[in-house]
């Protein structure tokens, strides 16, 4: 298909007379600001109302826009609603149902679901969710963008809060389900971690003829109650009964070089990640490749050209200092990946964990941080950033190097980069709003290079 929608189908998905003018739609949007020339515009009301640039969205190409009343002068073509959110939500639902050839892949859990997803990117050629658009709006939008003659997409679903997952995944109504981990993230709204595990499980809830669910294999023997059929399991233990399996793993400089039993069939890649986690996340990727009916022969070495994603591993080599972005969010599970992952990187330097506090932990948030600390032996230096952050600053032995701010405001980065020499190596972790919406890896980054001259100058 040369276009995604035509007008009057999305006056016939969102239930309004389909009467008016008609044209080809070649992608959807709720930014006025990412439009593109032939976009269909939805005005959501959130933080702002999206009524309020209809005109730029026009200035910028689109074609029509979804308007939850009529618009006097309006250069584009109106479809009105009485409710723009529930027309994405409508426009989703129909386009899964008009596009129903697609397999569908959702993936769920509590870590590694951007980083499962992208995988399964480069293993299949396929439709998939941008950044991390796993929430109330950015899955129904993906659905929205799906190409009808696609043969595969993916689907990246989270939560914040019980009772998200379910209705998500009734309307993805995904062939394969993958559930990649489950750990105290968002625990602040939870009273424990199985009531997470529940909640994770809902991904279930739209699952085709429930099956084809792919989870870790320890979640499973300790969960197995909560599961009314036998999902499809992958592990890192080389004796275990998982269906999925490693034989191997041999750590190197770009990455892992990895042999693994995928659902009886051995396959041996190069996977350009560093971590256990991430060998985890490959067979999961793997899994879901052989019960989509895809080669997983093709797909193994197809994943081996993915590198990590911004915020989410990715290792920069700025003149010889190494700055891994773990800067995108944090939970316990994740931050103990990212130390292991600092901890295991061979060089010849120091290792610098740039630690920031995590959110959502509830009531849990002091043992949670604590829990921190054993892990950390072996690393030279510990910045901290954040209130709930200090009881680790004071809590690591003296033969650790510590520096504790109260907030990244305080942070001198200029500073820090003239403290780095060639061979350190530098791994930034903490909750979103310590690092990453404040841009703290990029700046880093910026100082490290700026400075590169004078270290050669000093050399």
């Amino acid at each position: 298909m040369d276009y995604l929608w035509t007008i009057k189908e999305v006056r016939r998905a969102c239930g309004v007379p389909t009467k008016g003018v008609d044209a080809d739609i070649t992608g959807v949007s709720i930014d006025s600001r990412t439009v593109k020339k032939g976009d269909l515009f939805i005005a959501l009301k959130n933080e702002k109302d999206g009524h309020d640039y209809i005109q730029k969205a026009y200035e910028n190409g689109a074609v029509c826009a979804v308007v939850d009343h009529a618009i006097d002068g309006c250069p584009i073509e109106q479809v009105v609603v009485e409710d723009t959110f529930k027309a994405l939500w409508k426009m989703a639902d129909a386009q899964r149902s008009w596009g129903e050839g697609v397999q569908r892949i959702a993936v769920t859990g509590s870590c590694g679901k951007t980083s499962v997803k992208e995988l399964l990117g480069s293993a299949l050629t396929c439709h998939k969710s941008e950044g991390s658009y796993n929430n109330h709006w950015g899955v129904p939008l993906t659905l929205c963008r799906m190409p009808r003659d696609e043969k595969y997409a993916v689907f990246e679903v989270g939560m914040n809060h019980p009772g998200e997952i379910a209705p998500l995944s009734e309307l993805v109504k995904p062939d394969v389900a993958i559930i990649t981990t489950v750990a105290p993230a968002h625990i602040g709204a939870f009273s424990n971690v199985d009531e997470i595990m529940i909640e994770k499980s809902a991904i279930m809830e739209g699952l085709k003829d429930k099956k084809n669910l792919i989870l870790p294999h320890e979640l499973y023997v300790k969960y197995k109650s909560f599961f009314d059929v036998k999902p499809y399991t992958f592990s890192l233990d080389e004796f275990s009964q998982a269906n999925s399996f490693v034989e191997a793993v041999q750590e190197n400089i770009s990455g892992q070089q990895v042999v693994a039993h995928i659902m009886g069939e051995m396959v041996s890649f190069n996977l350009y990640l560093h971590g256990k986690h991430q060998v985890a996340n490959a067979l999961a990727v793997l899994t879901a490749v052989k019960l989509v009916g895809g080669d997983i022969q093709t797909a193994a070495q197809n994943i081996g050209s993915q590198e990590a994603v911004s915020g989410r591993g990715k290792i920069h080599d700025i003149n010889g200092v190494l700055v891994i972005d773990e800067s995108y969010n944090a939970n316990p599970a994740s931050m103990k990946a990212a130390i292991d992952i600092l901890k295991n990187r061979m060089g010849m330097g120091r290792r610098v964990a740039i630690l920031g506090q995590m959110a959502e932990l509830g009531n849990q948030t002091k043992s949670y941080h604590e829990s921190l600390i054993p892990l950390l032996e072996g690393v030279d230096t510990v910045i901290t950033v954040g209130d709930d952050m200090k009881v680790v600053f004071e809590g690591l032995p003296k033969n650790i190097q510590t520096v504790h701010y109260a907030n990244q405001k305080d942070v001198n980065i200029q500073k820090l980069a003239t403290q780095l020499d060639v061979g350190d190596i530098v791994m930034v972790k903490g909750s979103n709003s310590i690092f990453w919406k404040w841009n703290f890896v990029s700046r880093l980054i910026n100082e490290i290079e700026r400075l590169a001259p004078v270290r050669r100058a000093n050399a």
